[in-house]
């Protein structure tokens, strides 16, 4: 995924302290430091998916090796045939039956991915809305 996430943090947050201290002297800097502002959050927010996108591929992907050497365990027997042909069309049909029910795990996890990613996005946007709720009520 990113070769080495917290060297890229790390050279982001630096560009960030670098445009803060040129910025703060400037008849803008309010416009600019708000922009900055966004800029950080919204790299923190990509940062916070790809961690999920990793934590995620780390977790399917022994399912998925597992998955691959048993449909080549299958797909070697299946060149080496060793029985009659009435065994050999149900195997067939196990095989098919297999790759079905395996197209419909995928599709599950996907919407299952899918409906995660939303809900985090809820929560962070809930989480947002009440810091600044925060901020509101802290000045008054």
């Amino acid at each position: 995924m990113t070769s080495n996430p917290s060297s890229a943090q790390g050279r982001a947050g630096r560009l960030v302290r670098r445009v803060r201290n040129r910025s703060s002297n400037h008849p803008a800097a309010p416009d600019i430091q708000a922009a900055l502002a966004e800029v950080t959050a919204r790299l923190n927010r990509q940062h916070g998916r790809l961690q999920v996108v990793e934590r995620e591929l780390a977790r399917l992907s022994p399912q998925v090796a597992a998955s691959e050497a048993r449909l080549e365990d299958l797909r070697q027997r299946l060149e080496q045939p060793r029985f009659d042909d009435a065994e050999r069309a149900e195997a067939l049909s196990l095989v098919e039956e297999i790759r079905r029910e395996h197209q419909r795990v995928r599709a599950r996890i996907s919407a299952a991915t899918r409906y995660e990613e939303r809900l985090r996005q809820v929560e962070e946007t809930l989480s947002q809305l009440d810091a600044q709720q925060q901020r509101t009520s802290s000045r008054s």
